[in-house]
Formats: C-alpha cells, sequence, structure tokens
C-alpha cells in the first residue's frame, strides 16, 4: 500500500516538533547554566572577540610565548558566537544554537523524503529521523559540528539529486559546501568530499553488466570533477593550503593524550556493550532493505560504514553513522511501504 503524499501541513508540524525538541533543552540549560552549555564556549568566544577586534590572527594571541603561528578552524563560527554574545551575553550564544540545529533537522526530513521519492509515511519518517537525532543531539551545543552536520546533510541531497536525474549543474553547489565548511570548520570539511565521492562508487549490480559499468563511468565523472573543484574551493580561506590542510596538520593535537572522552574509542566508555549499537547500525538498515528489496545507493551504504568505523575510534564521530543510517532506513522503510526510491538516473 503506498503511503499517502504529505502536504504542507504535516511538514509544518514535523518541522515545528523538530524545532520544540531543539529548543526546549537547549534554552532550558542557557537559562540555569553560565557557560556551562559546552566547555569550549569562552575559548571560542575570545577568538571571536579577538577576529571582531583585530582581524584573523596569524599569530597565538593567546600563547604565553610569542610569535607562535595559529590557525583559527572555525573562525567564522566564532565570529557568529561573538555577535551573539554582544546582543544579549552567554543565554544569546546557547540560543544561537537553535539555529544551526533547527536548519539541521530540517535538512534531514527532506533528506529522508528524497530518499523515498517525497513520499513517506509519517512513522517512517519520524523513524528515520530518531536515528541521527540520537546522535546529533549531543552536538546541538555551541560547537561547529552542527554547522558540519548540516552541510554533511546537504551534500548527500545534492548527490541523491544528481543519482536521481542525473544533472550536472547540481554538482556545482559542491564547491560551495566545501567553502562553507573550510571557514565554518576547517577540520572536517574533508568529510564533505569523502560524502560527495562515496556516491561515486559502483553499485553492486553495476560491476557486472559492461553497459552498466559504461553508465556508471559516464555517472562517475562529472563527481571526480566536482570533488576537484571542492579542494581548489577549500583554499577560499583566510589561511590558504594552511586552513585547506588543517585536518592533515593537526593529527592527534586534539585528543590530548586521551584525556577528552570523546576522542577516545567506543568501548573506552561502553565496555562490551559498544557492540549493541554497532551492530543495530550496521545490521538493522541492511535487514531492513533486504527485506523490502530496496536498493541503497552504495555511497550511502559506504558513508554508513565509515561512520561506524570512525564512530567506534572516536565516539564524537557517531553522528555520522547515524545520519546515514537513518538514510538508508528511509530508503528500506520506502521499499516497504512500495513507494518509489532514489535509483541512480543513468
Amino acid at each position: 500500500m503506498i503511503a499517502p503524499k504529505h502536504g504542507g501541513r504535516t511538514h509544518g508540524a514535523i518541522f515545528a516538533l523538530c524545532a520544540l525538541l531543539i529548543a526546549g533543552p537547549t534554552l532550558a540549560r542557557a537559562l540555569t547554566g553560565a557557560g556551562t552549555l559546552d566547555s569550549d564556549v569562552w575559548f571560542l568566544l575570545a577568538t571571536g572577540r579577538e577576529i571582531a577586534r583585530n582581524g584573523i590572527p596569524r599569530t597565538n594571541p593567546f600563547s604565553i610565548w610569542p610569535g607562535q603561528g595559529i590557525v583559527v578552524q572555525q573562525w567564522l563560527h566564532d565570529v557568529w558566537l561573538w555577535a551573539w554574545y554582544t546582543r544579549g551575553g552567554y543565554t544569546a550564544v546557547a540560543v544561537s544554537a537553535c539555529v544551526p540545529a533547527g536548519l539541521l533537522f530540517w535538512q534531514l526530513s527532506r533528506l529522508m523524503l528524497d530518499a523515498a521519492g517525497g513520499k513517506l509515511s509519517r512513522a517512517g519518517l519520524a523513524f528515520s529521523l530518531a536515528i541521527p537525532s540520537v546522535c546529533i543531539c549531543m552536538y546541538i551545543s555551541v560547537r561547529p559540528t552542527l554547522w558540519t552536520a548540516l552541510l554533511c546533510t546537504l551534500t548527500a541531497r545534492i548527490m541523491l539529486s544528481y543519482l536521481r536525474d542525473g544533472r550536472r549543474l547540481v554538482l556545482l553547489w559542491l564547491p560551495a559546501v566545501a567553502v562553507a565548511g573550510v571557514n565554518l570548520q576547517a577540520a572536517h570539511w574533508p568529510l564533505l568530499a569523502a560524502c560527495a565521492a562515496a556516491f561515486a562508487l559502483p553499485n553492486p549490480h553495476e560491476l557486472a553488466d559492461p553497459a552498466a559499468r559504461r553508465a556508471w563511468s559516464a555517472r562517475a565523472l562529472p563527481i571526480c570533477a566536482a570533488l576537484a573543484a571542492m579542494c581548489a574551493a577549500s583554499l577560499l580561506n583566510p589561511y590558504g593550503a594552511d586552513g585547506s590542510l588543517y585536518v592533515l596538520k593537526s593529527l592527534g593535537e586534539a585528543a590530548y593524550g586521551g584525556a577528552i572522552v570523546e576522542m577516545q574509542p567506543l568501548w573506552v566508555q561502553l565496555g562490551p556493550l559498544f557492540a549493541v549499537p554497532v551492530a543495530t547500525m550496521a545490521l538493522g538498515p541492511i535487514a531492513l532493505c533486504r527485506r523490502s528489496g530496496a536498493r541503497v545507493p552504495a555511497g550511502a551504504a559506504a558513508m554508513l560504514l565509515a561512520g561506524i568505523a570512525a564512530g567506534v575510534l572516536h565516539s564524537r564521530c557517531m553522528w555520522i553513522a547515524g545520519l546515514f543510517c537513518g538514510l538508508c532506513c528511509a530508503f528500506g522503510l520506502a521499499g516497504a511501504l512500495g513507494e518509489p526510491v532514489a535509483h541512480p538516473g543513468r
């Protein structure tokens, strides 16, 4: 049975519910706390103040040793936070998290509907949204990770649109996404490129047939060109190549020798129980899609597996697995309901 197509009223209700779930806890913590929403907040605010007053720093203004170089990898987000702080203090800073969080959940709902060809039952949409929500809610804070999650969701939407329609022009949005990503959180912009690259992978059935292989090759070449454009666009930041390559130059530094809990492996925090969420997120979508006969794009499956691997090694990365677990489930639910599922256009 095909689920009925929902109108604007249903989507509006879902958006209002998401907004309530996002704003409620954030506002409660903002009104009862004094800088406790996230331990990074004061450094981010100090950096934003420095940029607003003196411009982008090239040397570390907070170091006791003069002349130490610095790359403020989230400079644009810091300026954003400082602007909110000057308007309403710490409460305004905490409330500002509702903006990227609201945009993120709106785009997540659109992503799930894209996977189902625009048709998904209310329960199916809620279920698909619940999975990434559980993993992402820990980052409803003042960190720029919410922006990265939003841009990752947009990247997935762009790639699904390309696979469905075959229109190359939609790939022109990818360099813009890279520019936004490298200026909001330079350490994570390669994730956006990896997401786009994953959708260039062939689906298993395309490897067996020569005609299908040629179609895959024709589909993958524009993606490769878009990836090159993303790499070039990542240089459009105040630090140029240093900003673009920040993730390579800072490997290991952010963990502070394992002192930060969320940078530890998942099994350190959960013990043997870590296998439960990992197995659920890995096997659940597979079982659902096999039962419904849905065909998930190889890129979505690859990002799910990569997200699980990253999350097991560093628990803070589990949101990546949650996002693509929800996406794969949306494909499976759409197939189970007999609804159209997005397939490669050619």
